[in-house]
């Protein structure tokens, strides 16, 4: 593929959701060093990339908005456009905290180039949002929304269900105006406990108690359904968008097998045949130069296990004709798996245990 998407990550947050297991620090006066070292990485690590077209750019994090205008800059015109340019990039997103989003602050985006906004809200109900240590409240997240639509055409907004305290009638309402926000894609994620973090100690405590299983379907289904309701795509496990134009290119990229390079602590890379790594998560080494990555040079299973969990995990699925007899049949006998136009697919809700059916199916 002569085509490749950026992502950036930038690991700071000023504090840290008790739910989050991503990669991230709160010694955010590591900044300065920290956007030398992207550049210096770009510089590095995308001299594979140099003969292939910029398609998307992606920065997140951790809380990409905690940059200014002019670190954000000095990444793109030192790194990015020295190499590549911006003149064919298709979509360039920048994720923002909706505390941080002012309408000084979204044109400065607009002016580096920035064509696409997305925003965590998470929910949008305040004891909520206080017990899972998010900083902002339902109404800031509204104003942020009403800024950000006010300048950029593409918003995509994040979600969370299975939240501690969280019912359908909470989550009804919430997808239900997000809807009518009039911004064009949506992010649902369940939520998942993820090792090490705030939440998981909480737990372990006794402090929080989260909804049972069949709650967190039951908010599954609701979710699907208004989504249907409002005629929205719902492309892939957890991605929703209003048409195909809005389809989010970069995320996308990731699931079709695209190549991409990821600079900045725990951001992977893929040269679209058969090599993958990874920055390892280290701030403090990372700001002096080291870029430590741990790297994976792919056998011919890993890349058939591959296809078959990136293509399951939207609703195109996999070409049946890509396949031997032989893993026709495992897919055959598979039950939560239909066909589709000469495709293997996973029904919308039995994307729900898309975990259990796609390791069912590895070789």
């Amino acid at each position: 593929m002569n085509s490749f998407g950026l992502y950036i990550h930038v690991p700071f947050c000023r504090t840290k959701c008790s739910y989050c297991g991503f990669y991230r620090v709160t010694e955010i006066g590591l900044r300065e060093r920290y956007v030398e070292s992207i550049i210096n990485e770009l510089e590095l690590s995308g001299r594979d990339f140099l003969k292939k077209d910029l398609r998307t750019i992606y920065v997140g994090g951790g809380t990409p908005s905690i940059l200014t205008e002019e670190e954000l800059r000095k990444i793109i015109e030192e790194g990015v456009m020295k190499y590549w340019g911006l003149d064919k990039v298709e979509e360039f997103t920048v994720e923002v905290n909706p505390d941080d989003v002012t309408i000084e602050y979204l044109r400065e985006l607009k002016n580096i180039g920035v064509n696409r906004i997305s925003m965590g809200v998470q929910c949008l109900e305040d004891s909520i949002l206080k017990t899972i240590n998010r900083r902002h409240t339902s109404k800031i997240a509204r104003d942020a929304v009403k800024m950000i639509k006010s300048e950029f055409d593409n918003v995509s907004l994040d979600y969370i269900y299975g939240l501690p305290g969280q019912n359908i009638e909470i989550v009804s309402r919430d997808i239900e105006e997000m809807l009518n926000m009039g911004v064009q894609h949506l992010s649902a994620y369940a939520l998942s406990v993820e090792e090490g973090s705030i939440l998981e100690k909480q737990i372990e405590k006794g402090l929080v108690v989260l909804p049972d299983e069949d709650m967190v379907l039951e908010q599954y289904d609701v979710i699907i359904e208004l989504m249907k309701k409002y005629g929205w795509r719902h492309y892939e496990v957890s991605n929703y968008a209003c048409d195909d134009e809005h389809v989010a290119k970069h995320n996308s990229s990731y699931w079709e097998k695209r190549p991409y390079l990821g600079v900045g602590p725990a951001a992977s890379s893929y040269d679209g045949e058969n090599r993958r790594w990874t920055n390892v998560e280290n701030v403090s080494n990372y700001v002096k130069g080291v870029y430590d990555i741990e790297e994976d040079i792919l056998n011919e299973e890993d890349l058939l296990n591959e296809k078959i969990m990136l293509g399951l995990r939207t609703d195109r699925g996999v070409d049946i004709s890509e396949f031997d007899e032989k893993m026709q049949k495992r897919f055959k006998d598979n039950t939560d798996i239909i066909v589709d136009n000469g495709r293997y697919k996973i029904t919308e809700k039995g994307w729900m245990i898309y975990n259990r059916i796609v390791s069912s199916l590895f070789v």
